[in-house]
């Protein structure tokens, strides 16, 4: 239930494009399904590593007792290379929340 509600909120962002599901619950991320590289940039609410932009990837994988496991990567501009930035559970909407406005992409 919570994995859908997180979904949902991803499938509303305009930011996010989801690239389907593989091996995991699916990735959401700031470039276009099929586009190579980083993709688009977008502006955050906050710098992060000194930048005010970046680019995304949000990786869902399952639903467990402990929460909603996934992994949240950008693309920093000024070390010019993807760095994971979150990395385990979220046990509901609050601590989605929470992690979205910690990378300032609330």
């Amino acid at each position: 239930m919570l994995l859908e509600k997180i979904k949902e909120k991803l499938n509303s962002d305009i930011r996010f494009t989801y690239l389907g599901s593989g091996a995991n619950q699916g990735v959401w991320a700031t470039r276009k399904k099929g586009e190579k590289g980083c993709g688009d940039f977008i502006q955050l609410k906050k710098n992060l590593a000194s930048k005010g932009y970046g680019a995304f990837e949000i990786h869902l994988y399952s639903e467990t007792d402990q929460g909603v496991e996934m992994m949240i990567e950008m693309y920093v501009p000024s070390h010019c290379a993807w760095n994971t930035f979150f990395e385990g559970f979220v046990e509901n909407e609050t601590d989605f929340d929470r992690v979205m406005v910690m990378l300032g992409l609330n």
